[in-house]
């Protein structure tokens, strides 16, 4: 505690006002992330820097990039590290990621408690994959390799898993329509398997409105004489079907293009199933940037997109339905 007190002494001097408080935590949240983004490009370059190490090594650092978080005490511009090869991507703080809320709390809490940058910086780069032990604590590291433990523990749960959907999905009398939906953008061999898991048969219903109202991602109607109102989605169809599908639609915010994976995922599909997951990717994409242009927000945006590719999902697997239908019949 005695660490905070002098921190908390440090930061009054200078502060009259309210605004002076938060521009101080401010000005603390943004000095101690720029210390850990240093932390972790010399994690993932493996040497210090302008040390010689990095002579010759294929990769180094590359100047900065400016990146505006929002916090509770207002918007903060970090500079953040690049290497040449622009593989870096920071771990305490996400790509995208532009909200740091929680990650401002963390770092108060744990000033509040006492301990200095140096170990604050640690207890960052370890927590977002370092393998290699920081504490002089062996109380604070026997704490930190239970928590390893526990989160290597799971991912090889996570990972014994998908090898069971694969074996299945493999195997399965979906097998066929799983495929199709891979071809996809935003589709992988979980999430078709999931989707597949939660319609069945997808032939079942007549048109694309109808398994667009089964998923609960169609809007809410109230309706008087003249006078038609649309709100909210109705989310009274399938909850995992709905989560899926918006999970999966947020891979449309950016331009359309065919990736090296997609067309991986199409290898052997059907024209007319390739050529539906590319009228999809050019309509969706499309569609995100003109509801953002107007003024929606962008889950608002996206989940008009996932109601849209389910319908694009639905010609696809009815079209490989079909085709396995007619192949039964030819044999």
């Amino acid at each position: 505690m005695e660490t905070a007190r002098k921190l908390a002494k440090e930061l009054a001097k200078n502060c009259k006002t309210f605004q002076d408080v938060q521009n101080a935590l401010k000005d603390l949240f943004k000095t101690t992330l720029e210390e850990v983004l240093e932390a972790e490009m010399t994690d993932h370059l493996g040497y210090t820097k302008n040390s010689p190490e990095g002579d010759n090594s294929g990769n180094s650092r590359n100047g900065y990039s400016r990146k505006t978080f929002k916090t509770r005490q207002g918007e903060v511009e970090v500079e953040v590290p690049r290497d040449r090869n622009g593989e870096f991507e920071p771990r305490v703080v996400k790509k995208y990621e532009r909200n740091a809320s929680e990650l401002e709390d963390q770092i108060v809490a744990i000033y509040a408690k006492g301990c200095p940058s140096g170990t604050l910086k640690a207890t960052c780069v370890t927590s977002t994959g370092s393998r290699s032990p920081r504490f002089k604590s062996r109380a604070l590291q026997a704490t930190l390799d239970e928590y390893r433990l526990t989160i290597e523990e799971m991912e090889g749960r996570v990972q014994r898993l998908e090898s069971e959907i694969h074996e299945h999905a493999e195997k399965s009398v979906h097998t066929p329509v799983i495929k199709a939906l891979e071809a996809f953008r935003g589709i992988k061999e979980t999430a078709a398997v999931t989707i597949v898991a939660e319609v069945g048969k997808f032939s079942r219903f007549e048109k694309a409105p109808q398994v667009m109202g089964y998923s609960g991602t169609v809007p809410s109607e109230y309706s008087s004489g003249a006078r038609t109102h649309r709100g909210r989605i109705t989310k009274a169809g399938n909850n995992h079907l709905r989560r899926i599908l918006i999970k999966c639609a947020w891979s449309y915010r950016h331009k359309a293009w065919m990736s090296e994976a997609i067309r991986k995922r199409q290898e052997g599909q059907p024209a007319r199933v390739q050529a539906i997951s590319w009228k999809a990717q050019v309509r969706l994409c499309k569609k995100y940037q003109h509801l953002i242009s107007k003024g929606k927000s962008p889950q608002v945006a996206v989940t008009a997109v996932a109601r849209e590719l389910l319908g694009f999902i639905w010609a696809a697997a009815c079209e490989v339905e079909k085709q396995e239908i007619r192949q039964d019949g030819a044999a």
